[in-house]
């Protein structure tokens, strides 16, 4: 850190850094971002709906995929997986290959829930990315986890559409959850409550640091 011109971190681990080295080139930064708006509302155009729940990403053991495919189970529903990883499909776990951008965003809107496997040891303070992603389709957010020191807690805590299922706790909150009924369109207004992570905002203090160093040179 004393030898950089910046050191940048993840905003959600910006305290911890600030507080431990207390050094003012400690600099957060709001990375992955929002997804530009008019990408989003033309993905919302003439939507049908086609999947119940998504994860995109891996399922690996520190994110407990064997606990949350026994929930599903025991609700008798499925998980369309999206992934680069190949995957053997069965009547819980429903796998297809990774998607990206348009066919990405399309698929968003056309799933009712969007569901994140949260992270655990080692990487329990860690914040999957693809929140960023979900929060700008302001879709209903289902996370499956038992991480006590969670940063998706932290970042969703104002999001209104959003349940933290505890693997080990019943699922009577759960199916209520579930059982909800949520309008399949675009919110405005929750999506104004993150437009500090578009482009043009996350990354000022980024291009102006690296500016200031390129024009010592």
């Amino acid at each position: 850190i004393e030898n950089s011109e910046g050191y940048f971190v993840p905003d959600f681990f910006y305290k911890c850094y600030s507080e431990t080295y207390n050094n003012p080139k400690v600099i957060s930064y709001k990375l992955p971002l929002l997804i530009e708006k008019n990408d989003v509302v033309s993905a919302y155009q003439n939507v049908k709906h086609r999947f119940d729940f998504v994860h995109f990403g891996q399922i690996q053991s520190f994110r407990n995929g064997d606990n949350v495919k026994e929930i599903f189970k025991a609700l008798n529903i499925t998980l369309d997986v999206f992934s680069t990883n190949s995957m053997q499909s069965d009547d819980t776990f429903i796998h297809h290959d990774a998607i990206s951008k348009k066919e990405l965003y399309e698929t968003i809107t056309r799933t009712k829930y969007l569901v994140i496997l949260d992270n655990g040891e080692p990487y329990t303070k860690y914040l999957p990315s693809k929140v960023y992603l979900y929060i700008s389709f302001t879709k209903p957010i289902l996370v499956f986890g038992n991480n006590k020191e969670s940063a998706l807690k932290t970042f969703l805590k104002d999001y209104p559409y959003f349940y933290y299922h505890d693997i080990d706790d019943d699922i009577v909150k759960l199916k209520k959850f579930i059982d909800t009924h949520f309008e399949n369109k675009f919110y405005e207004p929750i999506y104004s409550e993150y437009i500090q992570y578009l482009p043009e905002n996350a990354l000022n203090d980024f291009i102006n640091l690296v500016i200031q160093v390129l024009n010592k040179k």
